[in-house]
């Protein structure tokens, strides 16, 4: 009950109790309800004074702005704010989007940065070649957002083809893939596909160059899928050459670090990494017996010479024997493993039986429910002809009694 009708009640109570004194009472308690109900307007009158002007100039446009973003930034009304910032801000007209998307580059849970894959619309007026060699991609930080419409800022701007003499395109169109303060790009319109990677930090984009994936140049990918693992700052691909580990420091340095095959186990001891040498690495076991020191000596005969190839496993040497049969011109050998190793070929390989692990570091894992379970990894460049071959077989501690 407000309190002015509660100062009246109690007068009427206390009437009640002095009926002698009756009117005087309640004439008291209509003055005291009247001027708690003057002051009342009196305080309200003072505070719209005070803060009124806050409430339409700043509370009220701040939650217009809230709204708008909240609603252009969605994926219904996007292509309208799209538009916007095209003819607005980048002062673009005539212009087709191919790709657009909104990013996290500051690794904020905001991800109000967008991405956006321009092209020019045909002397038709229609956007028919997003193949286009005047395709560019523009990457937009979000500045202010003043009540209904945002102000984009360029961070940086990618051109398909070179603009004069600096060799500044991309070349290939890009596909963007994003990973917190990273941007993968994976590169289209060819059979040999890469990623060009980019890192974002304090309003710098940092090309970190063009990685090829495993088996790419030899059509031999098995997954779509990116083999990318992004935690804080730091960024794994498997590449061909390595897996490159990618770093933005606190201060902002952008460095790229190939991780070993020692690395690679250390973050996942389940691994075993494979890798194939063209000569006897330093300080790597020759048989199967990693404690071994035995002296390596080349193979005399030259069938056993076409197969002394210097493949390892996690530093143990791999014994490979000619092939007989189906199999000649192959080497051929077997791999032990455990249900929980993560078989890391650093070549690319056909397998068979062997699932794909889509976790660090992108290896095969056994599949108990297929056969054979082979693994075949060419090194000619000629995915139809392999060097050798692994039998891939459960270690003795693994086999079910």
């Amino acid at each position: 009950m407000p309190i002015p009708a509660t100062i009246q009640e109690l007068a009427r109570t206390v009437a009640r109790r002095f009926p002698t004194h009756r009117p005087l009472i309640l004439t008291m308690g209509a003055r005291v309800a009247g001027w708690l109900t003057s002051l009342a307007v009196l305080s309200a009158a003072v505070s719209y004074a005070i803060n009124g002007t806050e409430f339409f100039t700043e509370k009220f446009p701040r939650a217009i702005s809230f709204v708008a973003k909240t609603v252009l930034l969605g994926a219904t009304l996007r292509p309208i704010l799209i538009r916007h910032v095209i003819e607005n801000d980048l002062g673009y007209s005539d212009m087709c989007v191919d790709q657009s998307g909104t990013l996290d580059l500051d690794n904020d849970g905001d991800a109000s940065e967008l991405i956006l894959s321009l092209y020019p619309k045909a002397k038709d007026g229609s956007c028919a070649d997003p193949m286009s060699l005047g395709s560019i991609y523009v990457i937009l930080k979000l500045g202010t957002w003043d009540r209904v419409w945002p102000k984009y800022q360029s961070v940086a701007t990618l051109a398909r083809s070179a603009v004069g003499e600096w060799e500044q395109g991309t070349g290939l169109p890009l596909t963007f893939e994003s990973y917190g303060p990273f941007l993968l790009g994976r590169t289209g319109g060819t059979d040999f596909p890469s990623y060009e990677v980019f890192g974002y930090a304090a309003g710098v984009l940092h090309s970190y160059g063009r990685f090829n994936a495993i088996g790419s140049r030899l059509e031999l990918q098995d997954d779509d899928s990116a083999p990318v693992v992004q935690i804080g700052n730091r960024m794994l691909l498997n590449a061909e050459e390595d897996v490159v580990g990618f770093r933005i420091t606190d201060q902002g340095q952008f460095l790229k670090e190939p991780l070993s095959s020692l690395e690679i186990v250390k973050r996942n001891n389940a691994a075993l990494v494979l890798e194939l040498f063209d000569n006897m690495p330093k300080g790597a076991a020759t048989t199967d017996d990693t404690s071994s020191q035995q002296v390596y000596e080349p193979a005399e005969s030259e069938a056993e010479s076409r197969c002394d190839l210097f493949l390892f496993a996690n530093g143990a040497r791999v014994s490979l024997t000619p092939g007989k049969g189906a199999e000649n011109g192959l080497c051929v050998g077997t791999l032990k493993v455990a249900r929980t190793t993560v078989i890391t070929p650093r070549m690319p390989c056909a397998v068979e039986g062997l699932r794909r692990s889509g976790q660090f570091p992108w290896g095969y894992v056994f599949k108990p429910s297929s056969s054979p379970h082979i693994m075949r990894c060419p090194l000619d460049g000629d995915h139809e002809s392999f060097r050798f071959k692994l039998q891939i077989e459960p270690s003795e501690e693994q086999v079910p009694s």
